[in-house]
């Protein structure tokens, strides 16, 4: 097994999940998975106008090293975090709608609609706007037995504990009714099997566990395009 992120061979637990971790890049399945689709659609090329969300470490650098810097815009709320990328300050919540629009040809994030305290629709919507018509709009959601539920209210840290899994969390995403949640703002499969885009050793050589390769999960990755959106 190799991290297909930077080459990594050693990986570590995750949340209960055995050897999940890239050692060297911190890249997990999503963002394997990820890799995977982009080297794929053939879309990273010198040029490649790329807005990236909460960039994950070995994902930035090897985007970047393709694309170029002064087309990698890597943007978050939190930027004291980062040291190995560049960020810019970039409230989702506040801003979404200032994003030009057709201006990206690829737009990434990974577990950032689960921290948003506003209308999701919204800022999936704008972040779509802003893709150019032959782009590509990646992520990943936290999708978890059940059904859908949000709540804006401050309820505390211990009831989104509960509720959403994780103390930061305003929202979850259900496998019951993502067709209702998700589906109704893209196009999107009844079914996630990622087994039929890659092959088997493909998977295994990347460290994609089992769970992440069928049905819809938080390590699912959606790459949607621009005639994907619902909302017209």
């Amino acid at each position: 097994m190799q991290c297909n992120v930077c080459g990594g061979e050693t990986f570590l637990d995750m949340n209960g999940r055995l050897n999940v971790r890239c050692a060297k890049c911190g890249s997990l399945e999503r963002a394997r998975v990820l890799k995977m689709i982009l080297d794929e659609s053939g879309i990273l090329k010198k040029g490649t106008r790329v807005l990236h969300f909460a960039p994950e470490g070995g994902l930035a650098t090897y985007i970047k090293g393709i694309v170029g810097d002064e087309c990698y815009d890597a943007r978050d709320i939190d930027i004291e975090r980062y040291q190995h990328v560049k960020v810019s300050y970039f409230d989702l919540v506040e801003a979404c709608h200032t994003l030009p629009t057709n201006a990206f040809d690829l737009i990434i994030h990974n577990h950032v609609m689960e921290h948003l305290p506003c209308n999701v629709t919204a800022v999936l919507y704008h972040l779509h706007r802003a893709l150019s018509d032959e782009g590509l709009h990646v992520f990943s959601i936290p999708i978890l037995n059940g059904y859908y539920e949000e709540s804006l209210f401050p309820i505390g840290a211990e009831e989104r504990q509960r509720r959403f899994a994780q103390f930061d969390h305003v929202r979850r995403f259900g496998m019951i009714d993502l067709q209702k949640s998700l589906g109704m703002i893209f196009r999107i499969p009844d079914t996630y099997d990622i087994t039929k885009r890659f092959p088997k050793a493909v998977l295994d050589d990347a460290n994609i566990p089992g769970y992440a390769r069928l049905n819809y999960s938080g390590h699912t990755v959606f790459s949607l395009k621009k005639d994907d959106l619902r909302l017209r």
